[in-house]
């Protein structure tokens, strides 16, 4: 695939000039004014009541995505939610707060419906060891009676086949020290308690992913791989596998690349690939500050091995399952939108150099049959700790996120009140 027509088109960090502003505000004038949803393109979608980043947005039963939590510009901790109705393209206030704010949390939708909110950060940089439910029905949320065993941020949670769900890693607060974790709990819905699991992952993790593999029988029904994380500096080479069936985790492979802030998504194979046993890979994207290597995992060898390279480096983006059209014989793929990304090297006023980050307005899409990237187009406004979530319409919602340059001290750093959408 030809990816030079990619670059002018991509600004690598947020717009710094008065002409990138004025094109900005024309892009901005435009698409708010303009009903029309072009296949492949990005467009401004309602603002949101406030700024909002590191925040979680959840897809309800009914269509709807909830919003929860997060931070306002100047560390501002948010109890409030929001939910975005896309049948009318608005977003409304939640009826009920948070009875703790917080930020770098977990939101995960159970099997009645509702939505569990587990850990984050508080105020003052106070780590969560409290959960919370949020009822769609009532917009009320609820105190889970039970407490972690171990507060957290930064970690996962997973829910598995049987309604439960799975806590693993983070960053947590043990005799007063901060860590990273290798411990992992099993929250149940129907005691609404929390159990610590005695088998402990190869290695403390944070800012790693986990993966349903959805297998659905034998042994391996329920697997999720835990990849990656930071423990300490460089990122962590090694994954897990967690199998419900055994209640631990077992070793799942080394990447070819230690990474963290990554994602990490389940593709299927080409329905003519293999009539056997179906592969089962999943798709390892971004990550650390300068990599623009991706990585496809097998199950069943617990290999990585390198597939085709992102054009730009992505850390701190989302991912995005899309499943493709039969009609159009378009396959699946995986949108991956902003982030965080490595601009070089800059002055660092002394007479040396510094290297410096900035966030992104680059989104890249992967095929899961042709195995290669493209580009769906450009975000109106480069952003990081933001969210995506698929619509039952196919579309994907942005929301909110914060965006910065640091090679340009000059540049207003904030949090954002957009959204955006994307037509596949």
């Amino acid at each position: 695939m030809n990816k030079s027509h990619l670059f002018g088109r991509i600004s690598m960090n947020i717009p710094i000039s008065r002409k990138n502003i004025f094109s900005s505000v024309v892009i901005l004038f435009v698409t708010l004014f303009s009903s029309v949803s072009v296949a492949g393109e990005w467009r401004y979608g309602p603002e949101l009541p406030g700024e909002r980043h590191s925040h979680t947005a959840t897809r309800l039963s009914t269509g709807e995505v909830v919003v929860i939590g997060g931070e306002e510009t100047g560390a501002v901790y948010l109890d409030s939610a929001i939910v975005f109705d896309p049948s009318g393209s608005t977003y409304e206030t939640a009826t009920g707060r948070l009875h703790e704010s917080r930020s770098e949390h977990t939101a995960t939708r159970l099997r009645d419906g509702r939505v569990l909110v587990v850990g984050g950060t508080a105020s003052g940089g106070l780590i969560l060891d409290t959960a919370e439910i949020f009822d769609p029905a009532t917009g009320m949320f609820a105190e889970v009676g039970d407490r972690l065993n171990v507060g957290r941020r930064s970690h996962t949670a997973t829910r598995l086949p049987d309604g439960t769900v799975l806590i693993t890693g983070g960053t947590g607060s043990v005799d007063g020290d901060r860590s990273r974790l290798d411990s992992a709990e099993i929250f149940d819905p129907a005691s609404e308690s929390f159990r610590l699991l005695a088998s402990r992952m190869s290695s403390a993790r944070s800012f790693h992913t986990a993966t349903p593999l959805r297998i659905r029988s034998g042994l391996y029904r329920g697997a999720v791989l835990i990849v990656g994380g930071t423990v300490a500096f460089p990122a962590e080479l090694e994954s897990d596998i967690y199998v419900p069936r055994r209640g631990g985790f077992e070793p799942g492979g080394s990447l070819v690349e230690a990474r963290r802030m990554h994602t990490a998504t389940r593709i299927p194979p080409p329905p003519d690939d293999n009539p056997g046993r179906l592969p089962i890979n999943v798709l390892i994207a971004g990550g650390n500050n300068s990599t623009n290597q991706a990585e496809i995992y097998d199950f069943w060898t617990r290999t990585f091995s390198l597939t085709d390279a992102t054009t730009f480096n992505h850390k701190d983006h989302t991912a995005t399952f899309l499943p493709g059209r039969k009609k159009t014989k378009t396959p699946p793929s995986v949108l991956i939108a902003g982030g965080r990304h490595y601009l070089g090297l800059v002055p660092d006023g002394s007479g040396g150099e510094v290297g410096a980050v900035g966030s992104l307005d680059a989104s890249e899409e992967y095929s899961a049959w042709h195995h290669e990237w493209g580009y769906p187009g450009v975000l109106g406004t480069s952003r990081v700790y933001h969210t995506a979530t698929r619509l039952t319409s196919g579309e994907v919602l942005v929301v909110g996120g914060y965006h910065f340059d640091g090679s340009d001290p000059e540049v207003i750093t904030t949090a954002l009140n957009s959204t955006e959408i994307y037509t596949p």
